[in-house]
Formats: structure tokens, sequence, C-alpha cells
């Protein structure tokens, strides 16, 4: 409160700053975040399908432990990154919405696994890692703000011609 007495315009100028965040949080296209987890995906099944034995470095000691090779993983983040973009661009029927949240709670869980594991494997935890746990967020965002009685072509609320003008 001292701080807004001496400085009113630097208090306004952060209220205005919070309620644009909040807004963005809880209005805007979320998107972004799923076209980032699919592209982290197929990032991570490149890598993964590298020569050489990724599950036997310290960093993925968990991730070993549930399935041994790196072929098993980068085939899960395959299905799911082409599962991700499949949903993203093509399921524009009401009958693939049944379908859309149980693919956010597998991306949900296969991201937050895999951050989590690899951060608490060794210690320090990998800084490499910090962009897993973005993804991780923004993949609970998708999830948390999944709405079925929305338009999943335009992604707004309520079409306002009833038909979607970008349906294919």
């Amino acid at each position: 409160m001292k701080l807004c007495a001496t400085a009113p315009k630097l208090c306004a100028l952060a209220r205005q700053f919070v309620r644009e965040l909040v807004g963005l949080w809880r209005y805007g296209d979320t998107r972004p975040a799923t076209l980032a987890s699919i592209l982290s995906a197929y990032a991570w099944a490149g890598c993964l399908l590298w020569p050489g034995e990724t599950m036997d470095r310290p960093t993925y000691h968990h991730m070993a432990e549930v399935m041994d090779t790196d072929e098993k993983w980068a085939a899960l983040f395959i299905i799911v990154g082409s599962l991700q973009l499949w949903r993203l661009y093509a399921a524009t029927s009401r009958r693939f919405i049944r379908y859309d949240y149980a693919l956010k709670i597998i991306a949900c869980s296969m991201w937050t696994f895999v951050g989590l594991a690899c951060m608490f494997s060794i210690y320090p935890p990998p800084a490499a890692m910090s962009d897993t746990l973005v993804i991780a967020v923004g993949t609970w965002w998708d999830m948390v703000r999944y709405d079925s009685h929305h338009c999943r072509i335009c992604d707004e609320t309520v079409c306002e011609k009833g038909d979607c003008p970008y349906a294919r």
C-alpha cells in the first residue's frame, strides 16, 4: 500500500498487467500450447531414435523403469504427438469430441511423468528438463480449460452463424 501511495501510476500499470494475465489464462487460445506439445513430442522421439542408448543415462533412470528401451518411449511420443495433431487439425465433428478429453489426460500424464521423472532422477536437476515441464504446464492449461460445448474448429464458445465458417 505504501508503494501505491508513492507511485500510483506504477500500481495502476501492475494491476492492469495482472488483469491481462488472468484474462489470458482464462480466455486465451490454448492451441499454441498444444502445437508446442506436438513439436516437442516429435523432437523427443527423434532424439530417442538417435543411435545410442538414452535410457542408460542417469537422467532417464525413472523413465527406464517404466519402459526400458528408447524405441518404446519414441513410439509413445510419436503416437501421442500424432493423436494431438489429428485432434488439433482433423477432428472437427461432434463424434470425435468424446475422445478429446481422454487425449488431453494422456498428454498431461505423459508430459508430467517425463518432466518430473527426469527432474528428480539426479541432483542437481538437469536444466534442460525445464522446457519439458513448461510443456507439461501447457498441456495442463489446455486440459483445465477444456470445454466440450465450444467449437473445436474456430475455438469460439458459440459459432454466431450456427455452422462454423472454418469447417472443412
